[in-house]
């Protein structure tokens, strides 16, 4: 059943997946703990709880609805890679809703989040890639064609805090990006 979907070896608890009208649920009291963690279906809807190293998550609509995804230092691809780059099937739809926290800080170097589409991305939920020792990471939400972010969004490091509006310095990096 979830090496079906997730398609690499796992821990779960609960009722991990369920499918109804051809949409694959992670159901809110379900959780995960693998090294990789790749899920793939056409239309996802993740709740519950995923601890790894790298997430990745494809299909045409993918909706995170109050889910913690954590993958310290590591990375959290939810309907492509960085820029669109190839590799990663690209979600034609993604969103992402106020009570969801996709979490990348590491002990050293902050990871990667990127919430990327096609058609439509909206965020509206906790995004942080904070640095320990080291430098912040990057968070890119991307759509080639409708993106819906915060009014007042912030990347924050262990030294620095910055609106979208002012500098970074280098040490995190946030990129809103409608092609």
């Amino acid at each position: 059943a979830i090496k079906e979907v997730v398609n690499k070896e796992g821990v779960e608890t609960g009722e991990v997946f369920t499918v109804e009208d051809g949409v694959i649920s992670l159901v809110p009291s379900s959780s995960i703990t693998a090294a990789e963690v790749d899920i793939k279906g056409k239309d996802l809807s993740l709740e519950g709880t995923i601890k790894t190293n790298e997430f990745i998550a494809t299909g045409e609509n993918i909706a995170v609805k109050g889910a913690t995804i954590t993958a310290p230092g590591g990375k959290i691809l939810i309907g492509g890679d960085v820029q669109g780059k190839e590799g990663i099937p690209y979600a034609q739809n993604v969103s992402v809703d106020s009570k969801v926290k996709l979490l990348v800080d590491g002990e050293e170097n902050g990871g990667t989040i990127v919430l990327w589409s096609s058609r439509s991305t909206e965020v509206s939920g906790t995004l942080s890639a904070k640095g320990g020792t080291g430098d912040g990471g990057l968070i890119e939400t991307s759509s080639l064609n409708s993106l819906s972010f915060p009014k007042n969004p912030f990347v924050r490091s262990e030294e620095h805090t910055s609106e979208l509006q002012s500098p970074c310095n280098l040490v995190c990096r946030l990129l809103l990006e409608k092609k």
